[in-house]
């Protein structure tokens, strides 16, 4: 059995470092004056040869980064599009939560945070902790799984058919039935199940066109959460998830 050379797996591999970098410095060709680019063009921008040029945009184009015009000359494909749809969403949705949740943290105390579904895991995209020295800790950028918690129930019951079906065989608390329950409620509640002694509740947020775009949730300890805060936890959630809706056109 032949061995493979560290050697050229290390210059295979800066190549690939190498091809990577300049198709990034040829989509950094494009800005507001340059919206369509030639060969020539690239070239005389970035100093690279036709031919190196010519390679990368070919991998550019099947990747759907860049289109070729009948003309021969390329502008900026779906991907690109597609790329910024979800930055451009996500900070629309994190700018209109934040100042809701800081309103649901000032009343309750408790700490108020937003997620949205990446794969099968879900995000915090926006967190407002409790000032309480005994409080529920939630970082942006916390991921954790669907398949438990309130947020991840809620997530899951707004998702595709498929998707979370196919999550629900392989966890078998999960089931269809339990999440048309959630979506009648518009809510879920867990108290202590997967996190003893930790309450948490959470409620969807959509799109204009009734997509779901994550879910904003309020957590803390179950001792400070009575019958009385219990209830008006379950008003609040309703009220500020559908605020936030709102603002993000929709009008159910």
């Amino acid at each position: 059995m032949t061995k493979k050379n560290p050697v050229g797996a290390s210059e295979e591999k800066d190549a690939s470092i190498r091809s990577l970098a300049r198709g990034l410095e040829l989509l950094n060709c494009f800005d507001e004056e340059h919206l369509t680019l030639s060969l020539t063009d690239f070239s005389n921008i970035t100093g690279l040869s036709v031919s190196t040029i010519s390679r990368i945009l070919q991998t550019l184009v099947k990747m759907g980064y860049l289109n070729r015009e009948v003309d021969r000359k390329y502008t900026l494909g779906h991907q690109v599009f597609r790329l910024m749809g979800i930055l451009s969403n996500s900070s629309n949705l994190r700018a209109t939560a934040r100042p809701i949740l800081q309103n649901l943290r000032d009343i309750f105390n408790e700490t108020a945070s937003l997620y949205v579904v990446r794969d099968d895991m879900r995000v915090c995209l926006e967190s407002v902790e409790s000032t309480q020295a005994l409080h529920r800790a939630v970082s942006v950028g916390e991921m954790l799984p669907l398949y438990r918690g309130a947020v991840g129930y809620v997530l899951l019951a707004w998702l595709p058919y498929e998707q979370r079906t196919r999550i629900a065989r392989e966890h078998p608390h999960l089931n269809e039935a339990m999440f048309s329950d959630i979506r009648k409620a518009g809510y879920v509640i867990n108290d202590g199940i997967h996190e003893p002694g930790v309450f948490a509740i959470a409620a969807p947020v959509f799109n204009a066109q009734g997509v779901n775009l994550g879910a904003i949730a309020v957590s803390g300890p179950s001792f400070r959460i009575n019958e009385s805060t219990r209830r008006e936890l379950i008003d609040a959630i309703q009220v500020y998830s559908k605020l936030i809706s709102k603002a993000q056109g929709f009008e159910g």
